[in-house]
């Protein structure tokens, strides 16, 4: 159920979980609708940004979006990154996100 309800959500982009004293804060004046749609470009640019715990979390946000190859590459090049907690980082989110292909796995620090 619940994998069937976050399918669901991520196919209608769902705005519904998100707290409107944030809603306010993050689109402003613009539609909470169109902000969640216009979010795809923005998430794709942080995986190239520095910190990797930024790119660990647009990766795990565009791989619930469907973006999932960019997601994954995102993800294996965490896993390279020499800090074991930035490491340990992007293993929970690719267990959040279940991903379990044959990338990910030769991919694992171990």
């Amino acid at each position: 159920m619940r994998k069937s309800n976050r399918e669901w959500v991520s196919r209608i982009k769902d705005t519904g979980f998100i707290p409107e004293a944030d809603r306010v804060d993050r689109a402003g004046e613009e539609p909470m609708c169109d902000y969640v749609r216009t979010a795809k470009d923005q998430l794709l640019a942080a995986l190239d940004d520095e910190p990797a715990n930024v790119v660990t979390v647009a990766a795990e946000a565009l791989y619930n979006m469907g973006e999932k190859e960019a997601a994954k590459r995102a993800f294996l090049s965490i896993l390279e990154d020499p800090n074991p907690f930035a490491r340990c980082h992007a293993l929970n989110a690719i267990d959040c996100v279940n991903e379990e292909s044959s990338e990910i796995v030769e991919g694992l620090p171990w």
